[in-house]
């Protein structure tokens, strides 16, 4: 009877440990997939991070953009408005006496205003139009002035490769006004641009010594350096200015 009684409860006891089984192996299922579940709340926290980082990495980028070319716009050099009085009066006084000069004077400024209105909107422009301009430019102020002669000569690529617009009109305005300071006139200006594989060779040389006021192209130089970084060479002696420009720029 008590063999008996013993099996009886033995069975009865066999749902309580299953009870305090079923307990263990909750907690140790439970235990096991926490790191896991762990991991994946982390690994979503980073990506959630790492993608508001790449956005704003992208726009501080997007800003020092916006600053540069905004940097970039007031450093690039324009025709002076004095130089644009000076042909307009002159001009006006030319009508009257040779109609045909005051005309030409008329056309190569409205050229040179319609490619800094219109082209120079551009990042960049081909190089041949730039030298169209800076011919225009000079042969401006060879109506007005007459103190000058000039010689502008291109080689290479350049109705391939592409500069920044403007680049070289702050050097061709410097020694224009360098000469017209001087008393032996007439001088000389020779002009060489040559273009190979993206390089821009520049040289500018006058006859008489007077590129000595370096200072006046600190503005150029600013802009030099943030189109070309390092990429580029700027000599200037008493009568010549050499530029050489390695690459497309920035």
């Amino acid at each position: 009877q008590a063999t008996q009684e013993y099996i009886v409860s033995e069975i009865f006891s066999v749902p309580n440990i299953y009870v305090g089984y079923s307990k263990v192996a909750f907690v140790m299922d439970y235990l096991s997939s926490f790191p896991l579940t762990l991991l994946s709340i982390m690994g979503g926290g980073m990506t959630v991070l790492l993608r508001l980082w790449i956005l704003e990495n992208q726009r501080v980028m997007q800003l020092e953009k916006i600053r540069l070319q905004s940097e970039i716009e007031h450093l690039k050099e324009q025709i002076s408005p004095s130089m644009l009085f000076r042909v307009l009066h002159y001009s006006g006084e030319q009508a009257l006496v040779n109609p045909g000069k005051a005309s030409k004077m008329l056309m190569k400024l409205s050229q040179i205003l319609r490619y800094q209105l219109y082209d120079c909107n551009r990042e960049k422009v081909l190089l041949h139009t730039e030298i169209k301009f800076l011919t225009n430019y000079l042969e401006l102020e060879q109506l007005v002035s007459g103190k000058f002669d000039f010689h502008m000569n291109a080689s290479g690529e350049t109705g391939r490769t592409f500069v920044f617009p403007l680049l070289f009109i702050p050097f061709i305005q410097y020694t224009v006004k360098q000469i017209e300071t001087q008393e032996e006139h007439p001088a000389s200006i020779d002009i060489h641009l040559h273009a190979e594989d993206e390089n821009i060779q520049f040289n500018c040389q006058v006859s008489i010594p007077c590129l000595e006021q370096e200072q006046e192209l600190n503005k150029i130089r600013q802009r030099l350096d943030l189109q070309y970084g390092e990429n580029y060479r700027l000599e200037l002696t008493g009568q010549n200015i050499q530029l050489e420009l390695k690459g497309g720029g920035k």
